[in-house]
């Protein structure tokens, strides 16, 4: 049973280089904060399948849970420093992804400031 517990590891491990290509390579904001939370999901299964092979599941149940809810916590970071930003319009990447890129940001800058 170990064996099966090491190998669905050493799959999960793997399969973490997916969202990690998603947060470099990613177009938008939106792509990034989508593949760092399938990072943070697949560490705490990759956490728990530790418990179970290590023979002490209780323990990474608890330290598993702990590292979701700084996940949670800082992805409501994360997205409500990019609400406020979108409001302030600093963010020419999160327009684009949006769809309302239009004019360059330069552009948009000096027609600010004009007014």
């Amino acid at each position: 049973m170990s064996d099966l517990f090491l190998w669905c590891a050493v799959a999960l491990a793997l399969m973490l280089i997916f969202p990690l290509i998603r947060i470099v390579k990613g177009p938008t904001i939106y792509d990034r904060l989508v593949g760092a939370a399938m990072m943070g999901t697949k560490t705490m299964v990759l956490l728990l399948l530790m418990g179970f092979a290590v023979g002490r599941a209780d323990m990474y149940v608890d330290i598993s849970i702990g590292y979701g809810l700084a996940l949670l916590v800082g992805h409501l970071v994360t997205a409500k420093y990019l609400e406020k930003s979108a409001e302030r319009g600093d963010l020419t990447d999160l327009e684009a992804a949006e769809g309302d890129r239009k004019e360059p940001a330069s552009a948009r800058a000096e027609r600010r400031a004009a007014e």
